[in-house]
């Protein structure tokens, strides 16, 4: 977590309400979450596509 990487933080290092920049990081981790999942349940799918 690099909070002193956030643009125009008003409220210090640990507000409780996500700034937008915050909510796309969520996003892109829970995307990223879901595609390990997908790999660990189903490895032999993926591997027919490589």
């Amino acid at each position: 977590m690099h909070w002193d990487h956030e643009p125009k933080r008003k409220n210090g290092p640990l507000t409780p309400t996500l700034s937008p920049s915050e909510g796309e990081r969520e996003k892109r981790r829970l995307r990223a979450l879901q595609f390990v999942a997908r790999f660990m349940g189903s490895p032999l799918s993926l591997w027919r596509v490589h």
